[in-house]
């Protein structure tokens, strides 16, 4: 059953020695070079990425769950798989979308419906295709088409979690994303909150109350004009506490004064430039400088915003640069109930959230969430130097806590390491990495 994506897998890797994307549908599209496309009926032909989402098989023989990610992913696959992305908006504008809603305090419910193609996995030994070297042929006189078209309709909410209080969730218009032409009627949802299904159109929206966190499954029965019915479920994990304000992050109750009248808000500072260019290696003509951008909580013990004792947190792999404040302040959350966050200020300590933010260089863009190591690395060493300076001038002795999660384990590593072998003094005492790929990241084949 594996044989044809496993040529395609094995013929991509031996013609590309770093895949991106882009590399992988370009190599496929020579090996399928030499095939007749008019069976290709939905102008999407799958094979042309790699399947990371598993779109042929999802929601196939049962209701499968999705995610956030997923979902993107899946988007996102189907668009590089498509001859023609006519009438698709793009994964930028599908991004921007999401992020101005959850920044108007919406949590938005996506809807994929679309159909596409893929080769059937027996085609070869159907008889319909054959290969000669690394190369696909079709079958002259066969008695079928070898490609196999599919209706895909998953949903999911387009946010990696959310907080307990009444979040605001909308069936959004916009992010209906389809090449049927068939409209939703309606998508009858219960959102594992303990009150059942509720009844959403295009544009409505519903506030749900969670009284406990952690994950959640949420499960949808979308209902088409046409009379069909699809069956979807999606995950979201649901956070308890929250550093989102001072008031949270001292326990106090909401509608009280902050234990500093408001002096101690997070404060943003200046955009972090870095000293030290990097050239990337894929399309950069000239070194490119790096930015960071940074937030400050200070603790509440003193409340005169005076940097004392500070741990540096940074922000993982985020290609679109969407994981802002609130959302690395959420994730400090864990086992649904402790706060790392909070337990660090009631110690003393000051927290540095430290982001990458999308930027132009020049006239290119750069998105920093998804950019080079090396250059995120150099402007973390910026913020260092910046942060050591701050506790020098405020005669503070204190040494530096650094903690990279995921991406930002080897961002962190990178520039400490690099900051030792060229006699930059760093004065950090402890670094954490957590989720970081030092090792590198093996993806296995699944079923």
């Amino acid at each position: 059953m594996k044989k044809l994506l496993l040529f395609l897998i094995v013929f991509a890797s031996l013609t590309v020695k770093a895949q991106t994307p882009k590399n992988f549908t370009q190599t496929a599209d020579s090996c399928l070079f030499n095939l007749d496309k008019s069976g290709v009926t939905t102008g999407i032909l799958y094979d042309r990425v790699f399947p990371f989402a598993g779109l042929a098989i999802f929601n196939q023989n049962y209701a499968d769950t999705s995610s956030f990610t997923h979902f993107k992913q899946g988007y996102n696959e189907l668009y590089d798989a498509a001859y023609s992305n006519g009438g698709m908006i793009t994964p930028e504008n599908f991004n921007q979308q999401i992020l101005d809603k959850i920044n108007n305090g919406i949590y938005p419910i996506g809807i994929l419906n679309y159909r596409f193609n893929y080769l059937d996995t027996m085609a070869v030994e159907h008889n319909l295709i054959y290969n000669s070297g690394l190369l696909l042929y079709d079958v002259p006189n066969r008695t079928s088409s070898p490609y196999i078209e599919r209706l895909l309709s998953l949903g999911a909410v387009l946010a990696d979690s959310i907080t307990t209080g009444t979040p605001y969730f909308e069936l959004s218009p916009s992010l209906y994303l389809n090449n049927t032409g068939n409209a939703v009627a309606n998508v009858n949802v219960d959102f594992a909150d303990g009150t059942g299904l509720h009844q959403l159109g295009l544009g409505q929206g519903i506030s749900i109350n969670y009284s406990s966190g952690g994950f959640k499954t949420i499960h949808y029965y979308i209902n088409y004009t046409n009379g069909q019915q699809v069956e979807t479920y999606s995950s979201i994990y649901i956070i308890i506490s929250s550093i989102a304000s001072s008031q949270k992050v001292q326990g106090i109750p909401n509608g009280t004064p902050s234990p500093c009248n408001g002096f101690d808000a997070p404060e943003v500072l200046p955009t972090i430039v870095s000293n030290i260019s990097y050239q990337g290696y894929e399309n950069e003509s000239s070194p490119i400088i790096g930015q960071g951008q940074a937030t400050i909580i200070y603790h509440t013990n003193t409340c005169d915003r005076v940097l004392r004792k500070p741990i540096i947190i940074l922000d993982g792999f985020d290609p679109g640069s969407q994981h802002k404040l609130k959302y690395l302040q959420d994730h400090l959350v864990y086992n649904g109930t402790q706060n790392f966050g909070e337990e660090m200020l009631a110690k003393g300590y000051d927290i540095i959230f430290m982001d990458y933010p999308d930027y132009y260089f020049n006239g290119i863009h750069i998105d920093g969430g998804s950019d080079y190591i090396q250059r995120n690395a150099f402007t973390l060493i910026k913020l260092i130097q910046m942060v050591n300076q701050k506790l020098q001038d405020n005669g503070s002795t204190e040494q530096l806590v650094v903690v990279g999660p995921s991406m930002g384990g080897l961002i962190s590593r990178y520039a400490l390491a690099y900051m030792e072998h060229h006699s930059m003094p760093h004065n950090t005492r402890l670094y954490v990495s957590f989720d970081s790929p030092h090792l590198g990241a093996n993806i296995p084949i699944g079923d």
